[in-house]
């Protein structure tokens, strides 16, 4: 009889094919003397990945769920972790690349009595390297692992995301992830398991590499437009925990409220990333840099104004983006 494997690593994927031989060859070079498994769930059939997964059936111990039809990663994960048999439940994404320590680092973090959360706090890659990356891209992500890393106990589940572990208990008594969430299902969980007395840790020693950032305005404006109708899902779900901003009336919001009014739809979002990708690569990167920051915070507004009454870009569209990232 198999042994009861101490970790259990679910693996969301769609369309994968591109992204997992980079993660599962990492898991593979994983320095940890237990025994773990790594359920990898296919949001939808795919041959290609089908035949991905065969090939490390020898090196590693993987486990294949399909999800079909396709519902959406939140209904992905749900599905993952209730077939896990670890204790210690990790979710991984299938463009990220955990050093050869990460495995026994996460479940070193969880020994003691109190319920604890891990997180990963994800270190982008960019390549190729082209002017949106320069100017805006690889800035902005060095300014939110230094915040992430900053951030107060009682924000950490802020971050939780493509990359984190959580005792079974713990997860199965917050109720898994809420499939309603096209997007931002990860830190609506992390909420409440942070309600439920869940403590959050962040260890820069398990930080991870994220092969599949965005690399186009083009993608990221519409992303921002996403992450705010997000944003109004998980307020008006958890209202006690919505904080609205205290904008100054300073020339620069009044420029962005502005915007927003014009970013009004994700077409519109779109539209104007589209735009904006040729106008940055002819201007000086201060500008171009101020011209993205705009777009990003007016669509990030605009989303946040219409909800979840938007039908434009749908999880369906968001996940064929990220597929499309790598390839």
């Amino acid at each position: 009889m198999p042994k009861q494997p101490k970790v259990s690593i679910i693996v969301p994927t769609f369309r994968g094919e591109h992204r997992l031989p980079a993660l599962l060859d990492a898991l593979a070079g994983q320095e940890f003397d237990g025994d773990f498994e790594v359920i990898v769930v296919l949001d939808g059939p795919s041959e290609a990945v089908e035949r991905v997964l065969a090939g490390y059936a020898d090196r590693l111990p993987v486990r294949r769920l399909v999800q079909d039809p396709q519902r959406g990663v939140a209904a992905a994960l749900n599905r993952g972790y209730a077939a896990a048999a670890g204790r210690v439940l990790i979710r991984c994404d299938d463009d990220l690349t955990p050093g050869p320590g990460w495995l026994a680092g996460h479940l070193a973090q969880h020994t003691g009595d109190t319920p604890v959360g891990v997180i990963s706090v994800t270190r982008d890659v960019f390549d190729p390297v082209n002017r949106y990356v320069e100017v805006y891209a690889r800035p902005a992500n060095q300014q939110s692992r230094a915040r992430a890393y900053a951030l107060a106990p009682e924000e950490r589940w802020t971050l939780w995301a493509a990359c984190a572990s959580i005792d079974r208990a713990a997860w199965a008594a917050a109720g898994g992830f809420d499939e309603s969430f096209g997007y931002g299902e990860d830190s609506e969980l992390g909420y409440r398991l942070h309600r439920a007395g869940v403590t959050m840790l962040v260890d820069p020693a398990l930080e991870v590499a994220h092969r599949g950032p965005i690399h186009e305005v083009a993608r990221r404006v519409p992303r921002a437009y996403l992450a705010g109708e997000s944003r109004r899902r998980f307020a008006e779900r958890h209202p006690e925990a919505a904080r609205l901003p205290q904008r100054p009336r300073t020339p620069w919001e009044v420029l962005v409220a502005v915007t927003a009014r014009v970013l009004s739809t994700e077409a519109a979002c779109a539209r104007a990333g589209r735009a904006l990708d040729p106008v940055i690569r002819r201007v000086p990167a201060p500008v171009a840099r101020k011209l993205i920051a705009l777009a990003v915070e007016a669509a990030g507004r605009a989303g946040a104004r219409a909800g979840a009454v938007s039908t434009g870009w749908t999880t369906q569209k968001l996940r064929e983006i990220a597929a499309e990232q790598t390839r």
